[in-house]
């Protein structure tokens, strides 16, 4: 395998990190030689790419990785923080955990440190560089090292007996995680989601049937910018046009609903770790771009917790205005 630190050194000192303490019993990894895989991954091996499809939608992103065979593929699926690895003539062969939204691994999970992970399993069997490894009969688990040595950063559960599957450790799981740690689960053409129970172009009449007559109709700071409208309720707004229907959403508490799971009040480290850092940052605010439309987070003045959270319409929507806002319509910027 190409192990990132694969010097001695860096092995010996992930020897020592992972070894249990010398006065207490060695816990055992959660798994015999002749046991199926985790249940978080063992659904999916050997499953098709047509399958994964069906089940998941198109993915976040589709990578044939270099230097493999070009019909060999690579699935990252934002929202799973996973990235699912095959081929036609296999299925799936490997699943890599990426990022904590993973989820548990035998009740260990990216990002925690290495004596957790130790704690729960003990020492890997085997060691090269960065990487330890599990193995059983039919699968193996790798578990690769963050580059200070502190910390899980990525797992595998890889399939024993295919293409992809090596039991000498010639597989970086860096080449199945995002390089740029965005990790938005949307990409453009896909739908925004629903956020409090509302959409994107959504009549007022049907919000405010839904939600119920709004606090007040007040623009902000009591300047009319034209015939935009704002339903303002205790914990959310929604703004929109008589013609265009509702085209921004702006959560305010953490009471308001959630946006993937994120909610306003949660710290910026929740945020990266699920969304990676904004691709476009201005001051306290960041914006997630989806084509036509974006989510935009603004922290705190400390920049420590997320202050509010905002879906709505980006430029895109109206190409023919060439990101001039035409009339009527009221859209991130």
């Amino acid at each position: 395998m190409r192990f990132q630190g694969g010097c001695l050194v860096v092995a010996a000192i992930l020897s020592l990190l992972l070894a249990p303490a010398a006065d207490a019993a060695a816990p055992a990894a959660p798994w015999h030689t002749n046991d199926p895989a985790p249940a978080s991954a063992d659904v999916w091996l050997g499953k098709t790419e047509a399958e994964l499809r069906r089940a998941f939608g198109a993915p976040y992103r589709a990578t044939p990785f270099s230097p493999r065979p070009s019909h060999e593929y690579a699935y990252f699926y934002g929202k799973q923080g996973k990235t699912y690895v095959g081929a036609p003539e296999t299925g799936i062969t490997m699943i890599v955990f990426c990022l904590p939204s993973a989820g548990p691994i035998g009740g260990a999970r990216i990002g925690e440190s290495l004596h957790d992970w130790a704690a729960k399993w003990g020492k890997p069997p085997n060691i090269s560089g960065a990487v330890g490894v599990f193995p059983a009969d039919r699968w193996l688990l790798e578990v690769q090292r963050d580059p200070l040595g502190k910390a899980v950063s990525m797992a595998a559960v890889v399939r024993r007996g295919t293409a992809l599957a090596y039991d000498d450790g010639q597989l970086t799981l860096n080449e199945f995680c995002p390089h740029d740690g965005n990790t938005f689960p949307w990409r453009a053409g896909d739908a925004p989601p629903v956020v409090a129970g509302i959409r994107l172009g959504e009549a007022r009449e049907a919000v405010i049937a839904r939600l119920g007559a709004p606090n007040n109709q007040n623009v902000p700071g009591g300047k009319p910018f034209g015939q935009e409208y704002f339903l303002n309720y205790d914990k959310l707004s929604a703004l929109g046009m008589p013609n265009d229907g509702i085209s921004v959403i702006l959560l305010r508490t953490p009471q308001a609903g959630d946006i993937d799971g994120l909610r306003v009040g949660q710290t910026v480290s929740a945020l990266v770790d699920r969304w990676g850092a904004p691709p476009d940052q201005d001051g306290v605010t960041g914006i997630y771009a989806a084509g036509t439309w974006a989510v935009v987070v603004k922290l705190d003045q400390a920049r420590k917790h997320i202050a509010s959270l905002q879906l709505g319409w980006t430029p895109l929507k109206w190409p023919e205005t060439k990101g001039k806002k035409p009339d009527g319509v009221y859209r991130v910027q």
